[in-house]
């Protein structure tokens, strides 16, 4: 009440440090509770909803979690789509995570984390096609390189896990890749 408009402004900053010491904690849903309440703008409200959203799927509160993910993708924060396939996922359905994801790709102009998230839930080796798919669109996405790092080193293959890391590391120091 003290800080009046710049509310929002606190709580986001408390949320974000809350977030970093410990995701789970009920400081950081009560912190994040509060950057709703707070928000001044519909992006502002969006960017709470999706977080607060992350926070109870990793505290495993999954009904609630895909109660926030659905509010902010009907409300126009497409990234939600990702948070609710993962609710759908953990609760046996993986057909469905695919299918959101694949109608959201196909409505929306599709970026790279759209088909990275999407490869979680193919059938088969249909994540070639969508790893593949995610680099192209957007070629700094890690996830990609790791994955098929690892399904080459899974096969033996360790001159072609390497070339991945490779190429991860020609634009950017991942830690885990070296």
């Amino acid at each position: 009440i003290m800080v009046g408009p710049a509310s929002f402004s606190l709580y986001c900053l408390l949320s974000e440090v809350a977030m970093n010491l410990d995701p789970r904690s009920g400081k950081t849903a009560c912190f994040l509770e509060k950057l709703i309440e707070f928000a001044e703008t519909d992006r502002q409200r969006l960017l709470g909803l999706h977080q607060l959203g992350c926070v109870r799927l990793m505290r495993k509160e999954y009904d609630e979690a895909e109660h926030l993910f659905e509010a902010a993708l009907n409300a126009g924060h497409i990234y939600s789509v990702a948070g609710l396939a993962r609710v759908g996922y953990i609760k046996g359905h993986k057909l469905w995570a695919y299918e959101k994801l694949s109608s959201v790709i196909s409505t929306v102009t599709p970026l790279g984390w759209m088909h990275q998230e999407r490869s979680l839930y193919c059938e088969g080796d249909k994540w070639k096609e969508d790893l593949e798919k995610a680099t192209e669109l957007d070629p700094t996405l890690t996830y990609p390189y790791m994955y098929r790092a690892a399904s080459s080193m899974r096969k033996q293959n360790a001159t072609d896990a390497l070339k991945e890391i490779n190429r991860v590391l020609g634009f950017k120091l991942a830690l885990e890749c070296l």
